[in-house]
């Protein structure tokens, strides 16, 4: 005996479908064949079709969010990703179905992709089926009638059917029978579709939000891991300079002379984002640094073989990686002690200073300049070691009176405030202040002796006393 309104056998006992749960009523000898009835094969109903629609995009998503990690991670390019976030669900169907003729939901909703005459779908109409899912509302196209057939099924003349037809039963499937077909629940079916979207939406959100907040971390690391390959492979380079160039890595105290300033040098300094890289040279050793974009956190290579983190340090004869012994042991708020081997000296500052040294022969008395800039809050934070190459016949106090006459004098807006003689332990120093236009420049001139002087300054627009009295008092000559 067969259920009159789905076709489902039934024991002669039965007063219930098990399949649709419907009251028998009459029984019939024969399988249905009533336009107005379920036939006896025919493709997914709508509820497989529904929950396929929806866990493919869970599935979808959940590949997304991890290939996406492992791109930054791998520091590719924005292009790339938005190009593979668009081209990762096409090749989603087209693995799964080309090779299963399954997704994953099809494995979980025990359905499989057929042609209508059975066969398993060649490649092409696999290939079809899957860039016509980005006809825009297509997903809206298989959520009318019991047994829906999507614009993606019509247009590679495929089909969705129970995993357990044969290609004979497929054969049997009625497909202008099927077309007719209603529903008779299309206010539900609407009513389900948004919600079953606003699921997908919401599952997508949850899954995205657990998987952003590691993001930041990836992007880091992937640019850490990016800036640590370059210094490696310059420490190679170096070597290979070394040999060519009479077993000297000439002198240099920046990155674009001696060692550094063959062109694989640069291209791989030029290839390191958004940081400061800091590069020292003596005949017989090198040195160099980068800012990591892990917050307080420097990579650090030299000619002894160290590759840590660190930073690069010149004590006048041999360059070296200090090693870092972690950021923050000496804090202030979020401030964090700087020391420099290479000009003795130690100071408190708001963030890891960018380092520059230039030179000057234009003068009577020729000498070098090291600079390190630390920027925070509006807030620029100089300290300059003024080294000459011979000592100057003046007395301590006028030479500080005349560098200060040329701080103020190097802009016509400047106006001296204030300026006072003293003593910075056993140093002659001078106190300044120095306004231009809003902006306000403090600092203190520090003889050590007379072929070495220091300038250490703080110049802000809204001028915080506080943050000026830290950094200044932290000043120590070692």
């Amino acid at each position: 005996m067969y259920c009159k309104h789905c076709g489902n056998q039934l024991s002669e006992t039965a007063k219930f479908c098990g399949k649709c749960g419907k009251n028998i009523g009459v029984k019939t000898d024969e399988k249905i064949s009533d336009s107005n009835d379920v036939p006896a094969y025919a493709p997914a109903g709508i509820w497989r079709r529904f929950g396929n629609y929806v866990l493919d995009r869970v599935f979808v998503t959940i590949i997304l969010i991890a290939l996406s990690v492992f791109f930054i991670y791998s520091g590719a390019s924005s292009t790339w990703l938005g190009i593979f976030v668009w081209v990762a669900p096409f090749l989603y169907f087209v693995v799964f179905e080309g090779i299963w003729q399954k997704t994953i939901s099809k494995f979980i909703t025990k359905t499989k992709v057929v042609m209508k005459d059975g066969r398993k779908p060649p490649l092409k109409n696999i290939l079809g089926r899957s860039l016509a899912r980005y006809i825009p509302f297509e997903p809206f196209s298989y959520l009318f009638g019991s047994h829906p057939m999507g614009w993606h099924d019509r247009l590679s003349n495929t089909l969705v059917v129970p995993s357990n037809y044969t290609e004979n039963d497929v054969k049997k499937i009625d497909i202008a029978k099927v077309k007719k077909m209603g529903g008779g629940n299309t206010a539900i079916v609407i009513v389900v579709a948004i919600v079953g979207v606003l699921i997908v939406i919401s599952i997508i959100g949850i899954l995205s939000s657990v998987v952003l907040v590691s993001l930041g971390s990836a992007r880091q690391k992937g640019q850490d891991a990016k800036i640590m390959s370059n210094l490696s492979q310059m420490r190679t380079n170096a070597e290979v300079y070394y040999g060519d160039n009479s077993n000297s890595y000439s002198y240099a105290q920046n990155c674009n002379s001696g060692v550094f300033q063959r062109q694989n040098m640069q291209q791989l300094i030029s290839d390191i984002p958004n940081t400061t890289v800091n590069c020292y040279a003596e005949i017989s050793s090198y040195a160099i640094s980068a800012k990591l974009a892990t917050p307080d956190k420097s990579y650090c290579v030299d000619s002894s073989g160290y590759s840590n983190s660190g930073v690069a340090v010149d004590n006048g004869t041999t360059a070296s990686c200090e090693p870092d012994t972690g950021v923050g042991t000496n804090n202030t708020a979020s401030w964090q002690t700087f020391n420099s081997v290479q000009d003795n000296f130690s100071i408190l500052l708001p963030g890891y200073p960018k380092v520059d040294s230039k030179q000057y022969n234009d003068s009577t008395t020729p000498y070098v300049t090291n600079s390190y800039e630390s920027v925070s809050a509006g807030s620029a934070y100089y300290i300059y070691k003024y080294k000459y190459q011979s000592d100057i016949n003046a007395k301590p106090e006028a030479l500080l009176k005349a560098s200060l006459n040329m701080i103020v004098n190097s802009d016509k807006n400047n106006r001296l405030v204030s300026s006072k003689l003293g003593v910075f332990g056993y140093y002659t120093s001078l106190d300044f202040h120095v306004s231009n236009d809003g902006d306000d420049l403090k600092g203190k001139l520090i003889l050590e002796n007379q072929s070495n002087m220091y300038l250490v300054m703080m110049e802000s627009t809204s001028f915080d006393e506080s943050n000026y009295n830290k950094f200044i008092n932290s000043f120590i000559i070692k």
